[in-house]
């Protein structure tokens, strides 16, 4: 049997205590090298006491480990595994070999990297996982150890790291708030500041904004509250200290508000953004400061607009796609959850076309006599491109960029309209 290198603390040391994020993370089935085995790497995160295990980019498992202490660091550098072994017999140095069982300190499996005395391994101590207690090396509960060790071979690459902050991205069920696309902003990423377990140097605020840009994450932060993370260094999940911002129509809300997982904004300035006064809506208002405000999202779905998370800017934007005649923009298109809606009375001045409607009966009537449904957003009549492009005679498309109508072609036979995509 090898030689197992010691691995218990200096006698009488105590290792800190640790918060353990997560014991066991699997997300993805490795991909595999021409021959079928899966191109396994380690990385040892030693401030967050985390040994993940990645297939090329994809990580498959994470496990908490107790790492070297701060008398004993465990080195950071660049290794391989150099040997397996089951069930090891322990050498400590001037002390008599421990045969395997529930005595030995190494536990049920031994992962011996290419260094003197050091490697990943069990232990019969699972109270010390998390903490920096170790004589240099990894340990790992022998369940943990043993699942890694049916998984990796030797020669796989097996890296120690010193980071002490990490930015990691959330599955939405993770998410705590609000409805989806506004908990998106703050509940995308989230942002863990680990203690300088190894006295290498306190985490700065700016360090922190460093890798967070390294990570593309572009939005605004709130620089006491970051400030605060990098002081307490707490080692927890945290969401990002970010400052939200609501974009209407590409013009950016000056005030914004997160309160009760939504994001709020002042009404009047509502109105400004959208170019049309809003109705003081019963029951979806509050008041902050003796100044009313109302919610982005309920903002959105009264007139019409398209609502686009980006997480990594923290940027709520309200959009919709606009009416075009001949190519000029005529007026904003209305985004109901079924397509898109073209206001009838611009549309109808655009083209020239007289139409009356009958708000009673909620129809249409052309010159022609042609009468049509309508659908009513507050006190404006409006139709699915398709329709409006039968009721006018006209020629309609339909993208992503918004609904262009053009007069219809000669050789166009009456009723083929192009473009039928809906929004």
């Amino acid at each position: 049997m090898p030689v197992v290198p010691r691995v218990g603390p200096p006698a009488g040391v105590v290792g800190a205590s640790f918060l353990c994020l997560a014991s066991f993370l699997f997300l993805s089935a490795p991909p595999a090298r021409a021959g079928g085995t899966p191109a396994y790497r380690i990385v040892v995160n030693l401030p967050s006491r985390t040994l993940s295990l990645y297939a090329g980019a994809d990580l498959v498992r994470r496990y908490p480990v107790a790492i070297g202490h701060p008398d004993t660091p465990s080195p950071v550098g660049r290794y391989r595994i150099a040997v397996k072994v089951v069930n090891p017999t322990w050498y400590p140095k001037r002390r008599p070999p421990v045969p395997p069982g529930p005595l030995n300190p190494v536990g049920t499996r031994w992962l011996g990297l290419n260094v003197p005395d050091l490697g990943l391994h069990g232990t019969n101590d699972p109270a010390s996982i998390g903490q920096a207690v170790s004589g240099g090396c990894i340990r790992l509960h022998n369940a943990d150890v043993e699942e890694l060790f049916s998984l990796v071979g030797v020669d796989t690459p097996v890296e120690f790291t010193y980071e002490t902050v990490e930015v990691r991205r959330l599955p939405a069920d993770d998410w705590s708030a609000g409805p989806a696309d506004e908990a998106a902003l703050l509940y995308s990423y989230a942002l863990t500041i680990h203690p300088d377990v190894y006295r290498r140097g306190r985490t700065t605020a700016a360090q922190a904004r460093e890798v967070l840009l390294g990570a593309g994450i572009t939005a605004e932060l709130d620089r006491a509250r970051l400030e605060r993370q990098a002081r307490e260094a707490r080692g927890t999940l945290e969401p990002l200290p970010v400052v939200p911002r609501v974009v209407i129509a590409g013009r950016p809300a000056r005030r914004v508000a997160w309160e009760e997982g939504r994001l709020w904004l002042p009404l009047n300035e509502a109105a400004e953004l959208l170019g049309t006064p809003l109705l003081a809506w019963e029951g979806m208002l509050r008041e902050r400061g003796g100044e009313a405000w109302v919610a982005a999202t309920e903002v959105a779905w009264r007139r019409g607009y398209r609502v686009k998370a980006l997480p990594a800017a923290a940027t709520l934007y309200l959009t919709t796609p606009l009416v075009f005649w001949n190519d000029q923009p005529i007026a904003r298109a209305f985004s109901a959850q079924d397509g898109v809606l073209v206001p009838l009375e611009p549309l109808a001045q655009a083209c020239g076309r007289r139409v009356a409607v009958d708000p009673c009966l909620a129809v249409a009537v052309s010159e022609g006599g042609r009468t049509v449904p309508v659908q009513w957003r507050g006190e404006e009549a409006y139709l699915a491109p398709l329709v409006a492009a039968g009721l006018f005679a006209l020629e309609v498309s339909v993208t992503e960029e918004g609904v262009r109508f053009a007069e219809r072609s000669l050789e166009q036979p009456g009723e083929q309209l192009r473009g039928q995509l809906d929004l």
